[in-house]
């Protein structure tokens, strides 16, 4: 409740958000996503049973919403009394990356209708989040449709397949929603593509690979942290850029940047301040990357588990860091094998496994397992030491400086516990609960969007009965999906 989102910002200035796709950040009224700025969502708010599934994955509850605080599907909606329904599908039919692509579509085309282009100097602009949940536990889900596996044919390991074709989704979204904005908007837009983290490739049934560079996903190796991001549109800077067909090569930028950057695009200013940096944690360095400067010189990440690492133009420091094998029995070696750089799988993920195994028993193999243990619940610099990497040379952090250069070893030290102490961590907070009778709900957040919900909103056509709807899990009430 202590955050402003991207959403509000841009409300402030005159936008209207949308979001398509997965949620996954609360399901309790004042941590959905229309209690988070955005007008209209239609999504999943976990991840599915499966790509063919309205079912969550681990509570088998209905998953597939949509809802609004602003008039579309509902004359009465509005942020006192938001409208949310569940979204039933035909079982036969239903994929969710094409059920979300089409209502991408949906949302766009109710904007154009309702408030006109999205130009300077006419109609309402627009903010659309789209966030796929291909290609996420794609690898032993083979229900993607045949059509997604035109392209895919030569891989031979069937989980890899299997994301190539949730991957070709993803392929198609991009298409058809630039093929949308071209058509529908006279005015510049601008779309950045981009990831949350690093591939799955330690999973029997991940589809993911991160080769050459070390680690998985849930680690601060640049495997784990390090994604491609892709920028395109109309956007006049964009178009006259040196840079289009080309990698942006002189520095990098992180999440917070690119929420720094779609608000000021957005047209939101600050007053500044002692909030402003609470606020405003990223940078705009769009206009450093339409011409390949330097954009952020430095980035510090500190792990709930202890773990750091601070980038410092082309050094990577990290501290308290896990790596080498723990434990390999089993199919899955997720947490147990960390810090490894894994190939790409052959067409038998059983003998790849088995191979990999094998490489990490090896008594040269890098580990600071022996000694890399929690204390208090988190590592320490003590028991798992300090690492040192130039990932402008090395980007596969094969070699560690830290014992050739001590001074400058030191001197990323002292910046890393300087950082440390001045940076302000974020607290993670449960979902809120909802009383039995459907309507009491936590504080309202501090920038004043209601958060309480109806039962009888939640429920639509169904019998409430005494409140039992909306206490059944959260806002949601619904039966175990068969």
């Amino acid at each position: 409740s202590q955050e402003v989102t991207l959403m509000q910002k841009l409300s402030s200035t005159g936008y209207l958000s949308y979001m398509v796709g997965k949620w996954h950040c609360g399901v309790q009224a004042a941590h959905l996503p229309t209690s988070r700025g955005f007008n209209r969502f239609f999504g999943l708010l976990e991840n599915p049973l499966a790509y063919d599934s309205v079912c969550g994955h681990k509570t088998n509850k209905y998953n597939v919403y949509y809802m609004e605080n602003t008039a579309f599907e509902n004359s009465a909606s509005s942020a006192l009394d938001p409208f949310m329904r569940r979204h039933y599908a035909d079982a036969e039919d239903y994929y969710s990356p094409t059920e979300l692509q089409e209502e991408a579509f949906r949302f766009l085309n109710d904007h154009v209708a309702r408030y006109g282009s999205a130009g300077k100097t006419a109609g309402v602009p627009l903010f659309l989040y789209f966030a796929t949940n291909a290609i996420r536990n794609s690898g032993d889900d083979d229900s993607h449709p045949s059509r997604f596996y035109a392209n895919c044919t030569h891989v031979a390991n069937p989980q890899r397949r299997n994301g190539c074709a949730a991957s070709a989704t993803i392929n198609l979204a991009i298409s058809e929603l630039t093929t949308y904005m071209d058509t529908l908007y006279d005015d510049d837009w601008l779309g950045i593509v981009s990831s949350d983290n690093g591939g799955s490739a330690w999973n029997f049934n991940s589809p993911g690979n991160n080769y050459p560079l070390r680690g998985n996903k849930n680690e601060i190796f640049e495997g784990g942290v390090r994604v491609q991001s892709m920028i395109w549109g109309t956007y006049p800077p964009l178009l006259s850029s040196r840079m289009i067909g080309h990698t942006y090569s002189a520095g990098f930028v992180s999440i917070f940047d690119w929420h720094a950057t779609f608000a000021e695009l957005g047209g939101w200013t600050t007053a500044g301040g002692a909030e402003d940096d609470h606020i405003n944690n990223g940078v705009n360095y769009l206009g450093d990357i339409l011409e390949n400067r330097t954009a952020r010189p430095e980035l510090l990440f500190v792990s709930g588990a202890g773990s750091a690492f601070l980038l410092n133009g082309t050094y990577k420091l990290l501290e308290a860091v896990p790596y080498g094998p723990e434990s390999m029995n089993g199919p899955n070696l997720a947490t147990k094998l960390r810090g490894h750089a894994w190939p790409v799988r052959g067409a038998s993920t059983e003998l790849y496994f088995a191979s990999q195994i094998e490489v990490a028993s090896s008594a040269s193999y890098p580990s600071n397992e022996a000694t890399c243990r929690k204390h208090l619940g988190k590592y320490t610099v003590d028991s798992c030491g300090r690492l040192l990497f130039d990932i402008e040379a090395d980007p596969e952090e094969s070699t560690d400086l830290s014992g050739s250069d001590v001074e400058l070893l030191n001197q990323l030290i002292d910046r890393l516990q300087r950082a440390k102490a001045s940076s302000a961590g974020l607290v993670m907070a449960p979902d809120s609960d909802i009383g039995p009778d459907g309507t009491s709900c936590a504080s309202a957040p501090s920038w004043d969007i209601p958060t309480c919900v109806r039962a009888t909103d939640v429920c639509q056509n169904e019998d409430v009965v005494g409140g039992s709807c909306a206490e059944e899990y959260g806002f949601r009430g619904q039966p175990l999906c068969e």
